[in-house]
């Protein structure tokens, strides 16, 4: 199901709910429809015997209305309305936080809902996770030496840090596609802010779970079949343990987030405040989580949003303390840090002695 919070209000007994469900029905049943046609159709034979199914007659209507729907049952985007031409579907630009690795374009032709659900997600971008090719210990980084992979401490990598050093904005956002999005030229983090979307998908088998490749392995679409839809879901619910939950200033920095920002104020999710502000993991989702841990290997543990944790990683390692305060705080070179300190120490401690020899040898005289 989508969430109230870009959802209108919707009566339980209104033909609008009931269409909801039912649209609902189909894209998650055996051999259900490939595309917003196909859906429309089956909506058609069902309104034959119950006119409360029957849509709307302009076809571009028809198409907006389940395009829409989806958009609610999946929170992989959200639907624009009233600003293009029925030829066409839209979906609302993010305000200074669209990387543009994720949205290509917000506007395609209406034209594409004949085409299955893949093909017409894909002419908006990567709203999908890609096809996993190689098994996790298979998998190597461009810069990297052998198969060991890419790994992130947690103490050096987390919300508190990033706030410090990179001084990042956080946009929590409705849209599933771009969490963990860094647009480098505005500094700011994007963040998925209804944790519980994900896990009803991973218990229920949501509606996302329609838009997986159906193809075995080998098959040349590139589109992520169940198993990486399922890693995206799970990685998601796991990140908010790696940026907040782990460490305990992240953990107290999400609170003052969270008494400040009107967005989370706004119909809040417990479970996005339980993963965030726990110091364990929550009982209810050890079926879908790692254990927490203090070293995490990107291509074991978050092999679809690795990439992103790893472009995040980067920016961090390339940033430098930019005062004195950020200096102070910067432990992620252990060598450096307790260097610095002992330096300052002895240097204070030399200038003291100084300073006190000249007083005394004033004194004598």
């Amino acid at each position: 199901m989508g969430d109230p919070s870009h959802c209108p209000i919707i009566d339980a007994d209104s033909k609008c709910y009931k269409i909801f469900l039912e649209v609902n029905k189909l894209v998650r049943a055996d051999n259900g429809p490939e595309s917003i046609d196909e859906v429309n159709e089956r909506l058609d034979q069902i309104a034959e015997h119950d006119p409360v199914y029957a849509l709307p007659n302009r076809p571009g209507e028809r198409r907006l209305l389940v395009f829409t729907m989806l958009a609610w049952q999946t929170m992989l985007y959200v639907p624009s309305f009233n600003t293009c031409s029925p030829a066409e579907l839209e979906i609302c630009e993010p305000h200074r936080s669209n990387s543009g690795r994720v949205f290509e374009t917000f506007k395609v032709p209406a034209d594409l809902c004949d085409r299955p659900f893949a093909i017409l997600f894909k002419a908006f971008g990567n709203l999908l996770p890609p096809r996993v090719i190689t098994k996790p210990d298979q998998w190597i980084e461009s810069e990297g030496k052998g198969v060991q992979g890419y790994c992130i401490d947690v103490l050096d990598f987390n919300m508190t840090v990033f706030k410090r050093l990179l001084h990042i904005e956080l946009r929590w956002i409705d849209t599933l596609a771009l969490h963990l999005d860094y647009n480098k030229t505005t500094r700011t983090l994007t963040l998925f802010r209804y944790p519980s979307m994900c896990h009803a998908a991973l218990k229920n088998s949501g509606a996302i779970y329609s838009f997986a490749c159906s193809e075995g392995p080998g098959a040349l679409d590139p589109r992520g079949d169940r198993e990486d839809i399922t890693d995206l879901l799970r990685e998601t619910l796991q990140s908010y343990r790696l940026l907040f939950g782990q460490t305990r200033r992240s953990r107290k920095l999400f609170k003052r987030f969270r008494g400040s920002s009107g967005v989370l104020q706004e119909n809040p999710d417990p479970l996005l405040h339980s993963l965030s502000t726990s110091e364990l993991s929550p009982q209810e989702l050890a079926a879908c989580l790692c254990e927490d841990r203090n070293m995490y290997c990107l291509n074991n543990d978050f092999p679809i949003l690795g990439q992103r944790l790893k472009a995040l990683n980067e920016e961090l390692k390339a940033s430098r303390p930019k005062n004195w305060r950020d200096l102070l705080r910067d432990r992620r070179d252990t060598v450096q840090y307790w260097t610095f300190w002992l330096v300052a120490i002895f240097g204070t401690l030399s200038t003291l002695l100084s300073a006190a020899q000249v007083v005394l040898t004033a004194l004598t005289l």
